[in-house]
């Protein structure tokens, strides 16, 4: 039976790469009450940057388990990476 890696994201570290009342001031909006939607396309545009570039904009922890055994190459689905906590 073939078994593929595995890659969890345990935790994702929002960062406002723009801040709402930046870009409010930018598109000349005054009122509140589309704040939601404004956030929600900013998080959008995000994650298109990020599937675009293949790289990642926000931090996360993300828990990898490798099920490939006997092979010293492999491919991490998420790049950069900062830091390893553990091997075993």
């Amino acid at each position: 039976m073939f078994r593929k890696n595995l890659s969890i994201v345990i935790e994702l570290f929002p960062q406002k790469l723009w801040k709402l009342e930046a870009i409010k001031n930018y598109l000349r909006i005054s009122h509140s009450y589309d704040d939601n939607l404004i956030e929600n396309l900013i998080n959008a545009a995000i994650i298109a940057a990020e599937n675009f570039i293949n790289l990642h904009l926000v931090l996360r922890n993300v828990h990898f388990i490798c099920n490939v055994r006997n092979t010293q190459n492999f491919t991490l689905k998420y790049k950069p990476i900062n830091k390893v906590k553990k091997l075993r």
